[in-house]
């Protein structure tokens, strides 16, 4: 069995790094249309459903290879930091190109939290990388128009009948979307609802929150 010592941590976060460069290079393939996607909402996919998860995985993954970067700076040849950095700087644009504000601002926390403040010894500075994160953060969430923001916050409302008839044991694993039409139907049965939600009401295969998928 492989000990969880400080070596082979950095062999695993380094064999992760890798094979999410691999996942990259699949995505520019997606990306070109070389390869046809999961779903042909998006330009790209990978071996997700949407780029919503996806981009979460890819964001973990570059808080790794980052880590890899800062265990290598000094440590190995040259050339072995430059195609961490490489990695690095794939899987970051994997992460935008995903389009997920989710994984971006989790991104930009980790990153600031783990990589930034620790070593920033003026609190002037410290002050300032947290004002540049929101600055950032706010340029995250509008750079996307809000239909999509609505869309899943009218998700969330029509299901929250289902929640609160089951909400020790939810309705059954996996039975989210052949529930979800039956639970919107009765959202819109019930009282006169605005335009923009009937515009926005349709056929939905996710919850887009994990806690509600799961209950």
């Amino acid at each position: 069995m492989i000990g969880w010592n400080i070596t082979n941590i950095r062999l695993y976060y380094t064999l992760l790094s890798f094979i999410c460069f691999i996942l990259c290079l699949y995505l520019v393939l997606e990306y070109y249309y070389v390869v046809e996607t999961n779903n042909l909402n998006w330009r790209f996919t990978g071996n997700f459903g949407n780029p919503g998860p996806l981009g979460g995985f890819l964001s973990l993954a570059t808080i790794f290879s980052l880590y890899t970067i800062q265990f290598s700076w000094g440590n190995y040849k040259k050339w072995k930091t430059r195609v961490y950095f490489l990695i690095f700087l794939s899987l970051l644009m994997a992460v935008i190109l995903s389009s997920s504000r989710s994984a971006i601002l989790a991104l930009l926390i980790t990153a600031i939290t783990f990589f930034i403040l620790p070593f920033l010894k003026n609190k002037r500075y410290k002050i300032y990388s947290i004002a540049i994160f929101f600055i950032l953060a706010i340029i995250t969430i509008c750079i996307k128009d809000f239909s999509s923001l609505s869309g899943r916050v009218l998700i969330w409302k029509i299901i929250l009948p289902s929640f609160i008839e089951n909400p020790i044991l939810g309705i059954g694993y996996n039975l989210f979307e052949s529930r979800y039409m039956e639970y919107q139907g009765l959202y819109f049965s019930m009282v006169d609802r605005p335009t923009s939600e009937i515009l926005l009401a349709g056929h939905s295969r996710f919850a887009f929150n994990e806690l509600i998928k799961y209950i």
